[in-house]
């Protein structure tokens, strides 16, 4: 039973929580004190049931989140990077016209990406791997354990490309097979394609709209120079659909494997993914 309840403000509340214990910039974050007041009047405001049925609605997920911060956060201890933190773009200074369609950084579990990598069926000796939305890094130095030709994010906030730039130069892996990372600050759909076999990585970095011009260009690349490409798409389908249109529109693109992501513990929710290749 859903329990009367400002569900911005608890979003609000729940995020808080986590952003304060992340290392986001804490001289950006709400005022903790506030945010206590805050947690003090719902908890007085509501019956011993009320709270037992918020607890399990809302307590489960929460959880999720932060058994998910500690893992996040043990990766960046193991690496020396910084790779964790939800962060929200009110956070950073982003001038773009794109904001509307793009959603707060969260980076996505160590060992889900290496899952689903393990599920493209190919040689990476000479693929370059380009995460779109590439935040802090995260991606980029889990796939920097494959041996691939090159590395290279995308991600139009500067504050998490310049994060990202300190990591490159920090990341410390005995496990590391690729040494080329790049991070590019650009619009994602102003990055221009490179011309070598491609695998493109998406863990739901904006809508639709974005989406749809990068697949442009990346059919726009093709036709100028025929090669392998792959498409992995990771998103949580409840809060982000997945854009299956956008991808199989002319049919150059054809779906060789998906389904729910296997159970990690690190996950803060249920995903879902989806691999394509050219036909």
């Amino acid at each position: 039973m859903y329990i009367s309840f400002d569900l911005a403000e608890k979003h609000n509340i729940y995020n808080q929580l986590v952003i304060t214990m992340s290392y986001t910039n804490p001289g950006k974050l709400q005022n903790p004190a506030s945010l206590r007041r805050k947690i003090y009047t719902f908890v007085r405001e509501r019956s011993l049931v009320e709270l037992l049925k918020e607890i399990w609605t809302n307590g489960i997920p929460l959880s999720r989140r932060l058994i998910g911060l500690y893992f996040d956060k043990k990766f960046d201890q193991i690496y020396q990077v910084d790779t964790c933190g939800s962060i929200h773009l009110y956070e950073l200074s982003v001038t773009r016209s794109n904001t509307e369609s793009c959603s707060i950084y969260d980076p996505i579990p160590a060992r889900t990406i290496r899952n689903l990598i393990a599920n493209i069926p190919r040689d990476f000796s000479d693929y370059n791997f380009i995460d779109f939305g590439s935040g802090k890094g995260r991606a980029l130095f889990v796939a920097a354990e494959y041996n691939l030709q090159k590395i290279i994010g995308i991600e139009f906030a500067r504050e998490l490309h310049e994060t990202t730039l300190k990591n490159i130069k920090q990341y410390k892996n005995p496990n590391q097979k690729c040494f080329d990372i790049e991070s590019i600050c650009c619009d994602a759909t102003e990055y221009a394609i490179p011309d070598g076999k491609c695998i493109f990585f998406f863990f739901a970095p904006f809508g639709a709209d974005i989406f749809s011009q990068v697949m442009d260009n990346i059919r726009k690349s093709y036709e100028q120079n025929n090669r392998d490409m792959v498409i992995l798409y990771v998103t949580d389908p409840i809060t982000h659909p997945f854009p299956s249109q956008e991808i199989k529109c002319d049919g150059l693109f054809t779906k060789i494997r998906g389904g729910n992501v296997p159970f990690d513990i690190a996950q803060r929710d249920n995903l879902y993914y989806e691999i394509y290749q050219i036909n």
